[in-house]
């Protein structure tokens, strides 16, 4: 199969609502059907495109991308058209693997159109390599401009206190006269407004969420569905299962949202390196705050009070969770709540989901009670069971560190072993050409023996390459992430005599415990991650009761 892959820029504005696609993409894809066309090698062979749309090119995070990689290692697609590199990606170090490791591992034809690239006929070598490397350099460096350039317009309107994003807090509309400010929603404002009367009057979140539910007045998420606005996820309306109920959590972050003081507060985190995902906090200096920026809901002094009242209930109402080993940690496997957790004083404490418990239909979460005491257990019998894995998988990374450094150390002596085997050919064709010079041999002998120490020459600078190659992918593959491994590992050290569940194991160790019924129990711990990337043993573990 051929693969026709496509990408639009998330920074291209050539789409509307009647256009589905952009003129970019129409573009490629009559430049790539073209090509196809013109070249008979290609005839009679299946073709497919793959198209993100929307999409940067700074990481390979693209679902068509990712669905066109999936064929390859198939074997399914066996050649990969682009329009230039920089459809393909703005990463040349990312690029670049594929190109020259990944693409002919899989037995992948690679071509860029626009920049007359073909795989099987390039060489390594080739005047055109430096070429490559440098349109490579640059889509990188133009994509990490542009973003700074975005990232830099962006805070400059953060700074003059304009709402950046597309979505409103709910209760606000955009402002028709300045799209960069919002204004109280006539009907939601109220909404916000009975929540801040109820906190002031010390009712706590739990039972502002139970008035909401009596008088019914619908939820952020339905509500913007019904009246199609976008709120602050940018969706709008969209919502996950048919399960509309108010509960303590939305309450409380719509109570602790300073604009709803006629607060602007912006800038909370930020990328780390323009053109990545990965953000960071913002420091105390970095968030922009502007005071009376626009209409509250309620006042500044208002929203103090709520926020005395709303600690007081919070720590009374977070009490019984940070006695319990377990408590805020355990959620409903089909709503994805937490699950309240019901102390009693004589006979074992539960929990249970809390949307069930209100909604009088049959929401599909789990109805019965989860006793404390027997999840307890449970969660510590496997938490014992993963020291033993973890300590054995210690002792394996140990194992495996110690070969992969003498593999190296071994490719370090081939490869100086290899060089003076080089050095000591060179030396001979220099002699060579000296006893030719000097009448000692034969202009036949001379290029007889010339053209075999060349051809030997040639067979060692091969094995090199091979062993360069070698040793960077050994130390490339070495794991990075040992240093975390062992912090973790000294964690266990210090739980592992602990004789019961405690609130600090469980705070250390695990991230949550998603309860689907009595008898499946999924128990998902803080080092899934870590041992996904060591690939040693499943991310997430099913506990069968």
């Amino acid at each position: 199969m051929i693969a026709l892959y496509i990408r639009l820029s998330l920074a291209d504005n050539d789409l509307d609502e009647v256009k589905e696609e952009s003129n970019s993409v129409v573009n490629q894809r009559s430049l790539l059907h073209d090509f196809v066309k013109e070249h008979p090698e290609f005839s009679g062979e299946e073709v497919e495109e793959f198209v993100d749309d929307g999409y940067s090119g700074t990481n390979f995070e693209r679902p068509a991308f990712q669905r066109m990689i999936e064929l390859v290692k198939q074997r399914v697609v066996t050649t990969v058209i682009v329009k230039d590199f920089s459809r393909f990606g703005r990463d040349y170090i990312e690029v670049g693997d594929y190109m020259e490791r990944i693409f002919p591992f899989m037995g992948v034809r690679f071509l860029s159109v626009g920049d007359a690239y073909d795989s099987d006929s390039h060489q390594v070598g080739d005047d055109k390599d430096l070429e490559i490397i440098m349109k490579n350099i640059i889509n990188t460096y133009y994509s990490r401009d542009l973003s700074n350039k975005i990232t830099s317009t962006i805070w400059s309107r953060r700074s003059r206190g304009e709402f950046v994003y597309s979505g409103r807090p709910f209760g606000y509309l955009i402002d028709p006269k300045n799209t960069g400010n919002i204004v109280i929603d006539p009907k939601a404002g109220k909404y916000v407004r009975l929540m801040f009367d109820l906190a002031l009057e010390g009712k706590e979140t739990g039972q502002i969420a139970d008035e909401l539910n009596k008088r019914k007045i619908p939820t952020c998420g339905v509500y913007n569905h019904e009246n199609n606005i976008a709120g602050k996820s940018r969706s709008r309306g969209k919502t996950k299962c048919k399960k509309f109920f108010w509960d303590a959590q939305k309450v409380a972050r719509i109570l602790s949202d300073q604009v709803y003081a006629g607060m602007y507060v912006s800038a909370k985190s930020r990328v780390i390196v323009p053109g990545f995902k990965k953000r960071r906090k913002t420091t105390p200096d970095e968030i922009v705050t502007i005071h009376n920026h626009h209409e509250g809901i309620v006042t500044e002094q208002e929203f103090a009070k709520a926020q005395e009242v709303f600690q007081i209930k919070r720590t009374n109402y977070m009490a019984p969770y940070k006695r319990n080993p377990l408590g805020g940690k355990i959620v409903c496997g089909n709503c994805g709540h937490v699950m309240l957790y019901n102390e009693r004083k004589v006979i074992d404490c539960f929990y249970v989901c809390p949307l069930q418990k209100k909604s009088k239909e049959d929401l599909g979460c789990y109805k019965d009670r989860i006793n404390e005491t027997p999840i307890d257990n449970l969660v510590f019998r496997e938490l014992k069971k993963w020291f033993q894995i973890l300590h054995s998988i210690d002792t394996q990374l140990k194992e495996q560190e110690q070969r992969t450094w003498l593999e190296i150390q071994t490719i370090g002596k081939e490869i100086s072993s290899a060089q003076s085997k080089v050095k000591g050919l060179q030396s001979k064709k220099v002699s060579l050409y000296e006893d030719y010079s000097d009448g000692k041999i034969s202009k036949d002998d001379f290029l007889s023996a010339k053209g075999q120490l060349t051809d030997q020459i040639n067979l060692c600078r091969s094995a090199l390459n091979e062993l360069h190659k070698k040793d960077a992918d050994l130390r490339k593959n070495r794991k990075k992430c040992l240093p975390e491994f062992q912090e973790l590992i000294q964690k266990v050290d210090l739980f592992e005599n602990e004789i019961i569940l405690t609130r600090t194991m469980a705070d250390a160790f695990l991230e949550r415990v998603v309860v689907h019924d009595q008898y499946h129990i999924e128990i998902q711990w803080k080092w899934n991650d870590l041992i996904e990337e060591l690939e040693l043993q499943p991310a997430e573990q099913q506990v069968e009761k």
